[in-house]
């Protein structure tokens, strides 16, 4: 959380008119699936702010960095879906309840919901105040240091 949280304040750091990409798109493709890779790789750091974070740095708008991330992450997911979701659904017996109207009204309202919420993070960035996600995620390692060294 604690690197996740410092890369969502320096976005908004830096200035909205950046620069303009001066890369071609194969190579900020590669090199936004280089800063993907190593945010995987490193505990704690989120894709999410590491692609945000890659794309402004690259030149890209906060708009066109928050796409970048969402349309990276939405194949993942939807491959998790099926092989998860649907491949279990599919082997096994007693998965019927998926047909059941309140079961789907569950998923519309999550759908909805997550809609929501991604369109509230992408207002936060453009009105530059992704660091209200960054405190957000720095909250919870300030308590726990904070009771750790009270506790002792």
């Amino acid at each position: 959380f604690a690197l996740t949280g410092v890369l969502l304040v320096l976005t908004s750091l830096l200035p909205s008119a950046w620069t303009t990409p001066c890369f071609s798109p194969l190579v900020m493709t590669t090199l936004i699936a280089c800063a993907q890779l190593a945010a995987c790789m490193l505990p704690g750091v989120s894709r999410f702010a590491a692609t945000v974070f890659a794309g402004r740095l690259l030149g890209l708008s906060m708009r066109r960095s928050l796409q970048w991330s969402w349309f990276m992450f939405a194949p993942l997911m939807a491959m998790a879906g099926l092989i998860h979701g649907v491949g279990r659904f599919v082997f096994a017996d007693q998965q019927w309840f998926v047909f059941e109207p309140l079961f789907f009204a569950g998923c519309v309202l999550a759908t909805a919901l997550s809609y929501t919420l991604f369109a509230a993070v992408l207002r936060l960035f453009q009105a530059r105040r992704s660091w209200v996600l960054g405190l957000y995620m720095l909250l919870p390692i300030a308590l726990v240091l904070f009771f750790s060294v009270k506790g002792h």
